[in-house]
């Protein structure tokens, strides 16, 4: 069983992902509060620790070149968003039969997958998903 901070850090990265490739290629802005619901400040009028992961998921995908962005909204999320190339083609690239398919049917593309594994309400879809997807990303990263 995976730590629920992973379980959370897949489903952000997985549902930013997915927003950014609907948007493609216009550039878009993510809200945390679209991401991980609303936030719930301390008296101080610090987030709380699910908006603060929240936006690091976000930092990780920028500082990792998944993503570009033109600027971070402070406590709400990050502006003018956009896939970087190598993203947009792994998210489009034919992967493998989904579980269940026969091989007559149409392979999936990541994105597809991603797709499915959000609407199945399973942490377990989501993060064996976005780990297949980042082991992708990082033997392509490796390679060039």
């Amino acid at each position: 069983m995976i730590d629920l901070h992973i379980d959370d850090f897949h489903r952000d990265i997985s549902l930013a992902l997915v927003k950014l490739f609907n948007a493609f290629p216009a550039k878009h802005t993510i809200y945390l509060d679209e991401i991980c619901g609303e936030d719930n400040k301390d008296e101080f009028g610090i987030s709380s620790d699910r908006h603060q992961r929240c936006m690091g998921a976000l930092m990780w995908l920028k500082d990792e070149g998944l993503i570009r962005i033109d600027d971070i909204l402070p406590h709400e999320g990050i502006d003018q968003a956009i896939l970087t190339m190598p993203t947009y083609l792994l998210l489009v690239r034919i992967t493998h039969q989904a579980d269940g398919q026969s091989s007559k049917q149409p392979k999936l593309g990541f994105i597809q997958e991603i797709r499915t594994a959000l609407s199945s309400g399973s942490s377990e879809q989501v993060n064996r998903v976005m780990e297949k997807f980042l082991m992708k990303w990082h033997s392509v990263q490796k390679s060039n």
